[in-house]
């Protein structure tokens, strides 16, 4: 009992002394408002930076000084406030698309809400990203549509409207459409394609906004799309290879059969959504693709005896501009077990050397990486249906491609596909030589 009491009396001494040790400091963080202004900032210094500025400052040694502020007048006549916290010595104004002189007010602040005298320092913004953006733009005829180019240095965040204006041949009136909005929000742009028009001169612009609501001026430019039409399917067939992969449903030694996979069902027209149609590569541990001598361009370096990719070569049947191809993944391997997730695609318009290298092949689309399709499980039949597009870096020649699959979304080397369709304008459509004459 005495222990208990003795207990209740420490307790009761330590929660009076922290009452009165309360009273006369003070609360961290709860101080009231004093009334009095805190002193002047020092030692104020002003860099401009693309659309902004960013001012530094040494805050005033005041017991409850919480922070700084900067105020300027915006673009319409408003009051725009910035602000920062006692743990910062920097203030960063941000969103200016003016390159003009700008005048802008620095405070300290106290907790309790009180500024002190302010302090005017004077910038002129460097260009905006948005003006940056619509001054570095370029749109030139593509395959079936156009292409969209430009520079975004400080990774800012824009989003780009592509409009298009056509002239109705039979009204003769004009209409204007949006296209496509898009998204950027890093320095590393790729190039903007919009296809599915006709071969008919219309204008294409495009208008850029950041995130404080800013537009950019309009870029305009007209031209006539290059003609793209889908490669007929009827002339496409497997050209084997030495060091390409064993497949389900094939004729070559080592290749096997598996559900209803084979090479002709890869370009058969027919989207399945069943698990054995399409294209289907031989299932390997980790990187053993059965190529017992790898070629030098797929040896995996830490196993000479293995290789780092599938391959699989076809002939289109036709001489070609490729603008682009849509990989359709199958049921089975829709982002999962034989999807592809990392993958390059090799041209030639001669006939390959019958020893497999790489030799007179040159690159359609480099190393290139599959991203996954927002909420695409619940999209899976639209997707599988509609396909993912790439399109390819150069406009030479082709009759021949050569897949190179390296990954994908399991630990085991295999793919497949329900689906390939390859687009672009034929060159010549007779062909040269007989497969495998």
């Amino acid at each position: 009992m005495k222990y208990i009491i003795r207990k209740i009396s420490v307790l009761a001494f330590v929660l009076v002394t922290l009452i009165y040790g309360c009273e006369e400091e003070g609360l961290v963080g709860v101080k009231m408002n004093d009334g009095e202004a805190p002193g002047m900032l020092s030692h104020v210094e002003v860099e401009a930076i693309s659309g902004g500025a960013i001012i530094s400052y040494k805050l005033p040694e005041d017991e409850d000084i919480m922070g700084a502020k900067v105020s300027i007048i915006g673009e319409n006549n408003e009051e725009r406030a910035f602000t920062s916290s006692i743990y910062k010595n920097t203030i960063t104004i941000e969103g200016l698309i003016k390159e003009e002189l700008t005048i802008a007010q620095v405070y300290a602040v106290d907790k309790g809400g009180n500024e002190s005298e302010p302090i005017d320092v004077e910038f002129i913004p460097l260009i905006a990203p948005l003006t940056n953006a619509a001054k570095t733009v370029t749109i030139v005829r593509d395959f079936g549509g156009c292409r969209v180019n430009f520079e975004n240095p400080t990774g800012a965040a824009l989003n780009m409207f592509v409009f298009v204006k056509e002239t109705n041949l039979e009204t003769g009136n004009d209409s204007t459409t949006l296209v496509n909005t898009h998204t950027f929000t890093s320095e590393e742009i790729k190039p903007v394609v919009e296809r599915g028009f006709e071969a008919v001169e219309k204008e294409f612009i495009v208008i850029f906004k950041d995130r404080w609501d800013n537009y950019s001026d309009t870029v305009k430019t007209s031209l006539v799309p290059i003609y793209e039409t889908m490669i007929p399917k009827e002339g496409h067939s497997r050209y084997y290879l030495p060091h390409d992969t064993p497949i389900s449903g094939g004729s070559e030694e080592g290749d096997f059969n598996w559900g209803g996979y084979s090479p002709e069902a890869f370009w058969d027209g027919v989207v399945s959504y069943t698990v054995g149609n399409g294209l289907h590569t031989k299932d390997g541990a980790g990187s053993d693709t059965y190529d017992p001598e790898p070629l030098p361009e797929f040896v995996d370096q830490f196993d000479p005896t293995r290789t780092t990719a599938h391959l699989f070569t076809m002939d289109l049947g036709v001489v070609a501009r490729l603008s682009r191809f849509t990989y359709h993944p199958s049921f089975w391997g829709y982002f999962d077990f034989g999807g592809w997730k990392v993958f390059s695609v090799y041209g030639s318009k001669e006939k390959p050397n019958e020893d497999g290298t790489m030799d007179g092949w040159f690159p359609l689309l480099p190393k290139t990486v599959v991203e996954t399709p927002e909420n695409h499980v619940e999209k899976k039949e639209e997707i599988m249906k509609a396909g993912v597009n790439f399109d390819f870096i150069t406009p030479d020649e082709v009759r021949y491609i050569r897949f190179a699959w390296y990954s994908n979304y399991t630990p085991i080397l295999a793919f497949n596909a329900t689906e390939v369709s390859f687009f672009g304008k034929i060159v010549d459509e007779q062909v040269v030589d007989e497969v495998n004459e």
